[in-house]
């Protein structure tokens, strides 16, 4: 499009009238006369540019201007400026970055209009010596070091826009607006994912349409474009989203397949979405979240969809934060990772979309004013269920520093390691098989205080190297974790890191079974044994009611892990063929019903002559309460009786563990909590907060009422052998 020459006169003189006007806020000033080099910079405030290499700077809230102005004078040598929106931009020699490359000067400008992401991103290249760059929210000129129009990239090179196209069975038919007076072409690039795009065409100057052919039927493709002459490019024109048809169907671009894009492409960088342009989502253990602007862009509804790869994530969106665990999020949580939300009431600004939970190889796509998802989810995923497999293989993970070896040798290793297997044969009744190899050992790149004077390097730092010895961290195989055991990292008492684990990894800074067997059992999907005080009442069923973190003194995965406690019944239930329904029923009708001690078992089974616990639901129906009976607790196997503080407790009382109470964990693997409640309350007598809960299990004679009005549980006699699988106690159940 050429505008005619008494238009260009006229646009010619008014600008020189509003410059003359501007002077002052036009001229940018010699930064680098006054001050040195800065890594930052703000609106509004010129600054000296670093000499070296290539300078980066970024700044937030450019999609809240209809234009932002980069401007750059001064000093001597030939800078380059490059702009990305979002992403930083490529410096090569074919960047498709907003650009300016004035050659043999400093004074360089890029202009761009109605900026559609929020982080500006600015890279400064060549030779340069104390040149000053400005970046001006809602300018539409450059300054220059005498407040003249510098040239450059000023806007008098405007993108296309409003970009569309229309499909037929092998063909698209693409139509733009012509924004530009002096462009050379066009350059038109095709996608068939959203991404890694190539040049189909460049159509002549003054074009505003192109016909792309040779076409597959029933395909989403996607297309941009801009403008460019000799020295300059414009802004990129808008992404639009075209289906090819089959016969004289013309699909909805929204409700086109969802391709795979991870199968060719690379996880994305970004950090935010664009309507309709599918990404790979980078692999996560805990979860991923992208922003998406909506910005003056009058859109009612987002459609996300999410499908391939491997894992099984949660997709959650929000128009007024970042999703969290027990918000008010929209969420989708089928098996698998093929997940829809639509978000009725986008935010005019930003939206946030997150992926919990742990998978790689997942596709992504926000989808504007579209009411359905370009997928169908299937069965809804009932959480975490359970560990389905009878055992688990462990690949070890030595690992040392340069300055630092492990105290522990391997032999070590596989003795506290046969302890282990021996506790998982014994808490399975002999239905779990648990196998290890100890790896060669790795050595990390940097030495110790590399990684305890800042702990954020070591988690990363520990998965490469497990990549370049060839396992996946996040997926090392079916019925595989991963154990790394390396020296201690962390300065005690400011960030030491204690053994830990999420699946399928753990780290252990020890060698100890007790350490090994509680950190596996986290590695395979179990939380701690917590316990729950109700004020003065055991249970309130309410918000007062405070969940103790370890609080279930008696097991391993509470406060019992390095006498290996035994695992109570909810969580032996959590593995496949530990127990059986008819070794833990469900009541429904009241009675007095016998128990036995479940806590003798061997890989025989568990060799009680009956049932070994009950399960009974509360009055509301959504949560389970597990009453079991145990003799011993291991830690006083060798204390004598008269010193003994839990045993005797244990053997005159049942333990009580409320299952789906205040389950409100982030991560979805941990949503199988044991909460064990205390039936004497506020006995505290020492500064130890655990302290109250030895004291956990109901009596014989004493009451306890389900707070939802379901029944209520009165432990008469007890019997049998004591310290044997045939010790046995009676409780009265009352149903209400």
């Amino acid at each position: 499009m050429r505008i005619p020459s008494s238009i260009l006169i006229k646009g010619l003189f008014s600008s020189l009238l509003f410059l003359s006007y501007q002077s002052l806020s036009n001229e940018l000033p010699d930064t680098c006369a006054t001050q040195g080099p800065s890594n930052s910079v703000n609106d509004g405030t010129p600054v000296c540019v670093s000499n070296n290499g290539t300078a980066y700077l970024s700044l937030g809230g450019a999609n809240a201007h209809n234009s932002v102005a980069i401007s750059t004078a001064h000093g001597t040598g030939d800078l380059g400026l490059y702009v990305g929106q979002g992403n930083w931009p490529s410096t090569a020699a074919n960047s498709n970055a907003y650009k300016s490359l004035n050659a043999n000067t400093n004074n360089e400008c890029v202009v761009i209009n109605n900026p559609s992401q929020y982080w500006l991103m600015v890279a400064i290249t060549g030779t340069r010596d104390g040149a000053s760059l400005a970046v001006d929210f809602g300018a539409s000129t450059c300054r220059s070091s005498t407040g003249s129009n510098p040239g450059g990239n000023t806007g008098s090179l405007v993108a296309p826009n409003n970009l569309s196209g229309t499909g037929n069975s092998n063909s698209i038919n693409l139509t733009w607006n012509d924004n530009a007076n002096n462009e050379d072409q066009f350059v038109i690039q095709r996608s068939s994912a959203g991404s890694s795009w190539t040049t189909i065409a460049t159509p002549t100057a003054n074009s505003e349409s192109y016909i792309d052919t040779g076409l597959a039927e029933n395909t989403t493709y996607y297309y941009t474009m801009y403008a460019e002459n000799s020295t300059h490019r414009s802004g990129w024109s808008n992404t639009t989203t075209v289906v090819t048809t089959t016969g004289s169907t013309n699909p909805d671009p929204n409700t086109g397949a969802l391709n795979d894009i991870c199968a060719i492409e690379a996880p994305t960088t970004v950090t935010s979405l664009s309507d309709g342009v599918p990404v790979c989502v980078p692999a996560a253990s805990k979860g991923h979240g992208f922003s998406v602007s909506t910005f003056n862009q009058n859109v009612t509804s987002i459609a996300f969809s999410t499908k391939y790869g491997l894992g099984n994530l949660t997709l959650a969106a929000n128009a007024n934060g970042w999703p969290t665990s027990g918000d008010d999020s929209i969420r989708s949580s089928s098996v698998g990772n093929t997940e829809c939300v639509v978000l009725t009431q986008p935010n005019n600004g930003w939206n946030n979309v997150r992926l919990e939970g742990l998978f790689k190889g997942v596709s992504l796509v926000a989808d504007f004013n579209a009411t359905s998802c370009r997928v169908n989810p299937g069965a809804a995923d009932p959480g975490n269920d359970g560990y389905d497999h009878n055992g688990v293989h462990v690949l070890v993970y030595p690992i040392r520093f340069p300055d630092q070896d492990l105290e522990f040798t391997n032999a070590q290793i596989n003795a506290e390691m046969q302890i282990a297997k021996q506790y998982f044969t014994e808490q399975s009744y002999g239905n779990f098989n648990f196998t290890w190899e100890i790896k060669p050992k790795i050595t990390m790149p940097n030495n110790h205080d590399y990684y305890n004077n800042d702990k954020t390097l070591w988690n990363p730092g520990y998965r490469e190297q497990l990549v370049n010895a060839g396992v996946d961290p996040n997926f090392p195989g079916d019925g595989t974790i991963i154990m790394v055991t390396a020296p201690p990292v962390g300065t005690e008492g400011t960030y030491f890191i204690n053994s830990q684990a999420s699946p399928p990894l753990m780290e252990i800074y020890t060698y100890k079974a007790g350490t090994i067997a509680h950190e596996t059992g986290h590695a395979l999907g179990l939380h701690h044994s917590m316990s729950i005080e109700g004020g003065n009442s055991m249970l309130n069923g309410n918000a007062n009611d405070s969940v103790i973190n370890y609080g279930n003194v008696f097991g391993l995965m509470g406060m019992g892990a390095h006498s290996l406690e035994e695992m109570n019944l909810m969580y032996k239930g959590y593995f496949n063929n530990w127990i059986s329904e008819a070794d833990v029923p469900i009541v429904t009708t009241s009675g007095v019903y016998r128990i036995y001690a479940f806590d003798h078992g061997t890989a025989a089974g568990h060799n009680a002559p009956g049932n070994i616990g009950l399960r009974i639901k509360s009055g509301d129906g959504e949560k389970t309460y597990w009453v079991e009976y145990r003799t011993m607790q291991k830690s006083e196997v060798n204390t004598a009786p008269e010193y003994q503080l839990r045993t005797p407790l244990l053997q005159n009382g049942i333990s009580i563990n409320l299952q789906n109470y205040m389950d409100n964990n982030e991560a979805p693997w941990y949503n199988h909590n044991s909460l064990l409640l205390d039936s004497t309350p506020n006995s505290r007598s020492s500064s130890w907060a655990l302290e109250d809960f030895n004291d956990a299990p109901l009596q014989i004679n004493h009451t306890f009422s389900d707070p939802w009005n379901g029944f209520t549980l009165y432990p008469v006699d007890k019997g049998g052998v004591l310290g044997t699988a045939g010790a046995w106690i009676e409780v009265q159940v009352t149903i209400h």
